[in-house]
């Protein structure tokens, strides 16, 4: 967090392995931009960070310029992130 109330919001997505990374990186960063709250610039970001034991790994990187927030912009990111999963048919991976 920073001085001038900014902060990092960060949403772990696991994704199954049939699942296409670029349509779960466009879903993810469709999901920040919805969001009124999240920041234009820096944009948000979407790193595809690991190749897990049973699951493809993204992280989705925004900001927020206020830290009070931040907490209910990353529910409402949840919220919007599994509502696009289900639409677009991605399953989301947990351990067997």
């Amino acid at each position: 967090m920073y001085a001038d109330r900014i902060a990092r919001i960060v949403v772990a997505v696991n994704v199954a392995y049939e699942s296409d990374p670029e349509q779960a990186r466009e879903m993810l960063i469709a999901a920040a931009k919805a969001q009124d709250t999240v920041l234009k610039i820096p944009a948000p970001l979407v790193l595809f960070s690991e190749f897990g034991d049973w699951a493809l790994k993204f992280q989705l990187i925004c900001f927020v310029d206020d830290a009070l927030m931040a907490e209910r912009i990353r529910s409402e990111l949840n919220f919007d992130v599994y509502r696009r999963m289900r639409e677009a048919g991605l399953r989301i991976a947990y351990p067997k």
